[in-house]
């Protein structure tokens, strides 16, 4: 009995041994997963964090340019708001040039713009051409060779000066649509004078 007893001990010893190696191979395994799943949490929490940092970054740059891009903004409705002012007062003084130098501009307007034989009419608002300063372009149409205009009994709602029609075609020699010619041409002067100090 002796004998069994060795051979139920030993068994008993070998299975305690293996036993004991099966936890602590499950402890190391445990463990060596346990790294790699902590170390492959670190590198995630390090990557997130980097993209994290990217993306602010990204976004305080958006706000940045877009900031400017406000700021740019603001300053050009600023400085255009500025220009609008300029021709506006150019207008007023335009509308309120002494008669006789109105009526030289706007004899300049008909005899540079009438063909000959068109029919001018007169503005609804603001000063427009007397019959006498009519019977001026008339005159200097004839001697350059043109037909003379008639004056028309009609108005336009446009602020001084006058429109020549002709045929369907009409020119407009507004004070307005002067304005918005030469503010085309000018526009970028007038903003060189307004503003040289800033740049």
């Amino acid at each position: 009995m002796a004998g069994i007893d060795n051979i139920i001990q030993t068994i008993q010893a070998d299975a305690q041994t293996d036993a004991a190696q099966a936890v602590e191979a499950a402890q190391q395994q445990a463990a060596h997963i346990r790294a790699q799943a902590d170390a492959k949490i670190a590198a995630q929490r390090e990557e997130a964090l980097a993209q994290a940092r990217t993306e602010c970054e990204e976004i305080a740059k958006r706000a940045r340019v877009s900031a400017d891009l406000e700021k740019r903004k603001d300053t050009l409705a600023h400085k255009q708001q500025r220009i609008d002012t300029v021709f506006a007062r150019v207008r007023e003084e335009l509308a309120a040039l002494p008669q006789e130098e109105y009526d030289e501009m706007l004899y300049r307007l008909a005899v540079e713009n009438a063909q000959g034989g068109e029919v001018l009419i007169p503005c609804q608002e603001g000063r427009g051409p007397s019959a006498e300063l009519v019977q001026r372009v008339n005159e200097a149409l004839e001697k350059a060779g043109r037909k003379p205009l008639s004056l028309s009994g009609e108005e336009r709602p446009i602020f001084g000066g006058f429109i020549l029609a002709s045929g369907g075609v009409e020119i407009n020699c507004s004070l307005d649509a002067v304005l918005r010619f030469y503010r085309g041409a000018l526009a970028g002067e007038v903003a060189e004078m307004l503003f040289a100090k800033e740049a």
